[in-house]
């Protein structure tokens, strides 16, 4: 019971000449009922494979969510130290929205004149 015997070196060392009655201690001192057979659950190769494809899966989930990470810390410290560069030499480096859109009007209007 304790582990360190296997159904042989057991039925060796207590004299029992048979499986049987040690498989029964062993069934009843794990709570089962020593009468019934044990059914051996037949191995289920999709299910197997689908928890590959699961592991894995969940892996790639865990990789790309810390590249994510890294690159919102990258995109982080980019936006401080243009943040900075702005304050420090007192420039706009962010382009505005819609400023290139503007900046081609201006200049298909004065093509126009």
């Amino acid at each position: 019971m304790s582990g360190k015997l296997n159904k042989h070196q057991a039925s060796k060392l207590y004299g029992i000449k048979g499986n049987a009655t040690i498989l029964y201690w062993i069934r009843q001192s794990q709570g089962l009922n020593p009468m019934e057979k044990q059914v051996k659950q037949i191995a289920n190769f999709a299910d197997m494979k689908k928890n590959i494809t699961d592991k894995k899966l969940e892996e790639e989930l865990k990789e790309t969510k810390e590249l994510l990470r890294i690159a919102e810390l990258r995109a982080d410290v980019w936006q401080k130290a243009v943040e900075i560069a702005e304050e420090k030499f007192d420039i706009d480096i962010v382009k505005k929205f819609g400023a290139q859109a503007l900046q081609q009007l201006k200049n298909k209007d004065q093509k126009k004149k």
